[in-house]
C-alpha cells in the first residue's frame, strides 16, 4: 500500500506552515475561499483560481496555471533560478514555485510518510473493500478513466501545453461518452481507434442516437491518428477540421499576409476569456441572448442561398467583446472615429455601399448637453455625412436635402462612458437592427450567386465574400451605385487590400473567430450556448481544439 502524502509547505519568511497531506486528484491554490484548498489573499495579485497540483499518483505530481494570465514561478531542488510556466509541469520532490512574482508566497513540494492514523484507517478501508471483481465499480472505473485522460493530456507529448484540457476534464466534459470512447483510442493504433468507433456505432444503436455522432467519433479516431503518427496536425489541417472547408484552408495557405494576420488575432483570441459565451448564467446576460438570436437567425438561413462555410463564419462574425446596446464605436477604413450599428456593427457608409436601409449616424463626443437641439444634432450628422464622402457637397444642388426632413427627430446612444462617446442617429427603420432582413440583404452582395465574386468552392470565393463586407467602408466602393473598383476575381485579398490594411484586419478577425470561439465553447462552455450555437451542427472535435492551441502557442513563441 502506498503510504507517502503530498505536502505543501511555506518557506519560512511566510511563516513556514504546511499545508496537507492531500489525497484529492487536484489541490487548488488561488483567492477564492470556496473553490481553493489553500486560500492566498488577492492583496498578492492572485486570482480566484491561480494553480493547481493534479496528484496522478503519490510521485507523480503535475503543477499547472489555472489560465494562460496566472504566473507561476518554479524553482527546481538545490537550484536558486526561477523560471516561469506556461503550462503542465512535473514537479517533483524538494521543488518549490510561487505565485504572481517571484517574491510570492512560496511553496515547497514535501512527499513524506504518512501519520499512523490515516495510514491505519487505509488498511480498514482497504479490508472492507475487497479485492478483485468486488472493487470493479462505477466509480472506480471512472476514476481510472479520469487519471490515465489526465495523464496523457498533461504529460504526453506536445500536448502537455495545452491548458484548456483541465477545464475539458473538470468540467465533466470528458466523461461523455463521445469522449470517454475518445480517450480509451489515446495511444493505440490506427485499427484499435477504428474498432471503438465499431463499438460506438452498436452501443448508439441500442441507445438510438444519430450517425451524426458516429461520424463525430469516427473524426476524433482520426484525430488520434494523424497525432499519434506525426505529432501534431498541420495548422492547414486543422483549420479544415474545424471549420470543414478545405477551400477555406487552402486559401490561406496560398496568402501568407492574410494567414498571418490570421494567425495573430487567433493567438490573441485564445488568451482571451469572452465571459458572456463561457459563462452565459453570470456574465453579459443582454449580448449572450443577443447573440444566441443572431445564431438563430443565420442557421435558418437556406443554404442554396449561403453556403455552409459562408454561413459559419457570418455566425462568429459578431465582437467577441461585447457590447450594451446596439450601437458602438471605433475607427473607420480611413482611421476616424465612427458609429456601427446591430450585432455586424456595420457603419452607416457601409450599409449605403451594401444597399442596405438604415438611418444616418455620426459619433459625438462630448457632453450631451451641448447638442440637445434635434436641428443642431441634425447639422452634426449632415456634416458626418460629408466628411465621410458619402454625398458630394454642392450649396447650389444639395444632395443631403434629399436625405433630411426639418421633421426629422434625432436620437442617441451612448457607447463609451469614460471617454464621453456617443452615437447621434435619425429615428426611423434600420435594417442593421433586424438580423433576418439583415442577412436578406446581405444574400445579394455575398451569397451564393453574387456578381463579381468566385463561387463559394473556388480559391477565392469563401474569403472574398467576408473581405467585400469590409471593403464596402471604402470611399470609392459603392456596390449599389456602381461597379466595384477591386476584381474579387483576380487576387488573394492579401494582394487586393495590400494598401487597406483595416480590410485586412477585419477580415482576418472574423476568420479568427470561427477557429477559436467554437473551440472556447466546446472547452469550457455554457451548455445553453452550445445547444443554441452549433445545433444540429457537429461541434468541433476536441483534440483539434487542443492541437489548434498547441500551434497558436508554438507560432507566438518563435
Amino acid at each position: 500500500m502506498d503510504t507517502l502524502g503530498t505536502y505543501l509547505q511555506l518557506a519560512q519568511e511566510f511563516g513556514g506552515g504546511e499545508f496537507g497531506p492531500y489525497e484529492e486528484l487536484e489541490v487548488v491554490i488561488g483567492s477564492d475561499h470556496n473553490s481553493c484548498h489553500i486560500h492566498i489573499p488577492g492583496e498578492f495579485g492572485t486570482l480566484p483560481i491561480h494553480a493547481k497540483i493534479i496528484r496522478q499518483s503519490s510521485t507523480d505530481i503535475i503543477l499547472t496555471p489555472a489560465e494562460q494570465s496566472a504566473e507561476v514561478f518554479i524553482w527546481r531542488q538545490h537550484s536558486r533560478r526561477s523560471e516561469i510556466i506556461y503550462g503542465p509541469t512535473v514537479l517533483k520532490n524538494g521543488d518549490s514555485f510561487s505565485l504572481v512574482t517571484p517574491q510570492g508566497p512560496r511553496f515547497q513540494l514535501v512527499l513524506k510518510e504518512l501519520p499512523p492514523e490515516l495510514i491505519k484507517a487505509r488498511e480498514v478501508a482497504r479490508s472492507n473493500v475487497g479485492t478483485g471483481r468486488k472493487r470493479l465499480s462505477a466509480k472506480s472505473m471512472k476514476d481510472e478513466i479520469k487519471r490515465q485522460a489526465w495523464t496523457y493530456i498533461l504529460v504526453q507529448g506536445p500536448m502537455q501545453i495545452l491548458q484548456r484540457a483541465i477545464v475539458f476534464v473538470k468540467s465533466g466534459a470528458i466523461f461523455q461518452p463521445r469522449n470517454i470512447i475518445m480517450m480509451m483510442s489515446v495511444g493505440v493504433a490506427m485499427f484499435s481507434g477504428i474498432g471503438a468507433c465499431s463499438m460506438r456505432r452498436s452501443h448508439n444503436k441500442a441507445l438510438g442516437t444519430s450517425e451524426r455522432k458516429l461520424k463525430s467519433c469516427k473524426r476524433d479516431v482520426q484525430a488520434l491518428s494523424d497525432s499519434s503518427s506525426s505529432g501534431v496536425p498541420k495548422l492547414s489541417k486543422i483549420i479544415t477540421e474545424i471549420t470543414g472547408s478545405v477551400t477555406l484552408s487552402r486559401a490561406l495557405k496560398a496568402d501568407s499576409t492574410l494567414r498571418r494576420k490570421v494567425e495573430e488575432e487567433a493567438q490573441a483570441l485564445m488568451n482571451a476569456e469572452p465571459e458572456w459565451l463561457l459563462k452565459t448564467d453570470k456574465y453579459n446576460k443582454k449580448y449572450a441572448k443577443d447573440y444566441r438570436q443572431w445564431a438563430k437567425s443565420v442557421n435558418a438561413l437556406d443554404e442554396d442561398d449561403f453556403d455552409p462555410v459562408i454561413k459559419n463564419l457570418l455566425l462568429w462574425a459578431p465582437s467577441y467583446i461585447p457590447k450594451t446596446s446596439s450601437f458602438d464605436g471605433f475607427k473607420n477604413s480611413e482611421d476616424t472615429y465612427v458609429c456601427g450599428k446591430g450585432m455586424l456593427n456595420l457603419t452607416y457608409r457601409q450599409a449605403v455601399h451594401l444597399g442596405i436601409t438604415a438611418q444616418p449616424e455620426a459619433l459625438y463626443e462630448g457632453k450631451l448637453s451641448k447638442i440637445e437641439e434635434n436641428s443642431e444634432r441634425q447639422q452634426w450628422v449632415r456634416q458626418a455625412m460629408i466628411e465621410q464622402k458619402l454625398y458630394d457637397y454642392d450649396p447650389e444642388e444639395d444632395e443631403l436635402d434629399d436625405l433630411f426632413d426639418e421633421d426629422d427627430e434625432f436620437l442617441d446612444e451612448t457607447v463609451g462612458t469614460r471617454n464621453n462617446k456617443h452615437c447621434i442617429y435619425r429615428e426611423g427603420q434600420d435594417v442593421r437592427t433586424n438580423n433576418s432582413a439583415l442577412l436578406n440583404a446581405l444574400r445579394k452582395q455575398i451569397g451564393n450567386g453574387a456578381s463579381n465574386l468566385e463561387g463559394p468552392d473556388q480559391d477565392y470565393g469563401i474569403v472574398s465574400r467576408i473581405a467585400k463586407i469590409y471593403a464596402s467602408d471604402l470611399p470609392y466602393e459603392h456596390y449599389e451605385a456602381k461597379e466595384s473598383e477591386i476584381d474579387y476575381m483576380s487576387k488573394h485579398v492579401g494582394l487586393l487590400f495590400q494598401q487597406e490594411e483595416w480590410v485586412l484586419n477585419k477580415t482576418a478577425k472574423v476568420i479568427a473567430q470561427r477557429l477559436v470561439l467554437p473551440c472556447l465553447l466546446v472547452l469550457e462552455g455554457d451548455a445553453e450556448m452550445k445547444k443554441a450555437i452549433f445545433g444540429e451542427e457537429e461541434e468541433p472535435s476536441p483534440l483539434y481544439c487542443f492541437a489548434l492551441n498547441w500551434r497558436l502557442n508554438k507560432l507566438g513563441s518563435q
